[in-house]
């Protein structure tokens, strides 16, 4: 896990503008979860969700939880990129064998001072522990669990 400090040119907003610059707003798939204590404040701030259908509100919803975030409402944000391939897998549907779109999965974690960049192997273990029980999750058919220390590395030219 790579921390990078939070500044004024340095920022998760900032970071976010960058993945969707990169990869296009039809491809992104982004969840966004308030924390609070180490755990997901679900019944107070839901989940955010946004993809190509909505992704015109994420900025000023990043916005408010910046504020939140900032204020001590809330004491951390996970973010999670999904970016969506063109390659198909083939999965169990409720109806039979579907084809989906294959995933890259990326993951990082905001802090009132930092971002919290994770490698391909916290990544996995991140998105296959249920955040309340700490159990094992199965692991989702067509996700490539990458590393958010590369993307940022790639995506901002920056070492880290």
């Amino acid at each position: 896990m790579k921390k990078i400090r939070h500044t004024e040119e340095n920022n998760w907003t900032k970071l976010i503008q960058k993945i969707r610059s990169s990869f296009g707003d039809d491809s992104l798939y982004f969840t966004i979860s308030p924390f609070k204590k180490h755990k997901p404040l679900l019944q107070t701030y839901p989940v955010g969700t946004f993809a190509h259908d909505n992704i015109e509100h994420l900025e000023s919803w990043c916005d408010i939880m910046n504020g939140k975030l900032q204020s001590g409402n809330i004491d951390a944000i996970a973010v999670i990129v999904r970016v969506f391939l063109p390659e198909k897998v083939v999965v169990d549907g409720k109806i039979g064998k579907i084809e989906i779109p294959k995933k890259d999965l990326y993951h990082f974690f905001i802090s009132k001072d930092n971002i919290l960049l994770f490698n391909e192997t916290e990544t996995y273990e991140a998105q296959n522990t249920d955040a309340f029980t700490g159990a094992q999750i199965q692991h989702e058919s067509g996700i490539v669990y990458r590393s958010s220390e590369e993307l940022y590395k790639n995506i901002t030219n920056e070492t880290i």
